[in-house]
């Protein structure tokens, strides 16, 4: 989850992996 803090981009992303990871 840091990483994805670092890169706005990353979290951006990241967000969407986690919506589909409790899918």
């Amino acid at each position: 989850m840091s990483i994805a803090t670092i890169v706005p981009e990353n979290a951006v992303i990241g967000q969407a992996v986690n919506i589909r990871s409790m899918e």
